[in-house]
């Protein structure tokens, strides 16, 4: 890791990773390092009143972890943070990552020559890994190697045991288990919390479940009760009709016994069409209707 410093460039932070953002919160702590390193440098007073003029910075992050990645892809500080859906963190590190694992970004390591190197180690310490034997003599078989194909041979002859030591750490069984362990414990808190919302689901379900077979009480006692009227109507209609049929009835009678005390046809009808309250040419048709069908008996 090293911070580039140019007259009228940004300082650029580059970080190589084995985990894709895992490291996210302490490379913040990296960069701004970098910047307290850059205000030192050119004696600028964090402390005074006077605004500052910083260089935009770069952040780019090398991955050569071995599970799968993207070439490139962007990874951000707010990745990390727990935040409701929409809303927006008070602080952002926007990173390029690049996976620099051996075959990867072509381009990229035709331009520069110790990361393709690096790529080239790193590999070779991974294969003779899965050939058996111990993680020391791996590294320093592809030591060996390196330095005879002069593939970082410089840096290798001049810092052989740092090299050892950090891929020996980086590497040993110790820290391999620490992360499992971290993992393992991320994971077991990430299950209860799903437990947690899962058991809350099932709660709003059962209370929606409640609801909705209280609705379906509702919907069929309105039923039931709209059954009920139409039955009621139904039975007045008919309580309606039969009422009618006989007051039809009396009212032909009627109209009979006003023609037998010697009125004629039009007056019976008038005078039983008052004493009824009924309309004159409802009567009239009612009796021409009862004329026709003895007509035809």
């Amino acid at each position: 890791m090293h911070l580039c410093e140019h007259k009228h460039s940004a300082p650029a932070r580059h970080k190589h990773v084995a985990q894709r953002n895992a490291h996210a919160p302490r490379n913040v702590i990296y960069f701004a390092q970098s910047y307290n390193k850059y205000m030192e440098k050119h004696k600028l007073n964090r402390f005074g009143a006077k605004l500052l003029f910083l260089p935009k910075p770069v952040f780019v992050v090398f991955y050569n972890g071995t599970s799968w990645q993207e070439e490139e892809t962007t990874i951000r500080l707010s990745d990390c943070f727990e935040m409701d859906e929409g809303e927006e963190p008070c602080v952002e590190v926007v990173a390029r990552m690049f996976n620099i694992n051996y075959g990867k970004n072509k381009k990229l390591m035709e331009h520069c020559k110790p990361l393709m190197d690096y790529a080239v180690f790193v590999k070779k310490v991974r294969d003779y890994r899965k050939e058996g034997g111990s993680l020391e003599v791996a590294v320093n078989r592809a030591i060996d190697e390196c330095i005879k194909e002069d593939c970082l041979r410089e840096f290798l002859e001049q810092h052989r045991a740092e090299v050892v030591e950090i891929m020996l750490d980086s590497y040993s069984l110790e820290n391999y288990q620490k992360i499992v362990e971290y993992e393992k414990e991320h994971m077991e808190q990430e299950n209860q919390q799903l437990k947690g919302e899962n058991q809350e689901l099932k709660g709003e379900n059962q209370e929606l479940k409640g609801t909705v077979e209280t609705m379906q009480n509702t919907m069929d006692e309105i039923e039931s009760e709209k059954q009920t009227l139409k039955n009621e109507k139904q039975t007045l209609q008919t309580q309606n009709e039969t009422l009618q049929n006989e007051l039809d009835k009396n009212i032909i009678s009627m109209v009979q016994m006003a023609l037998e005390y010697g009125l004629d046809e039009i007056s019976a009808i008038q005078k039983i069409a008052e004493k009824c309250n009924a309309d004159e040419d409802y009567v009239t048709k009612l009796w021409n209707a009862h004329n026709k069908t003895e007509k035809y008996k």
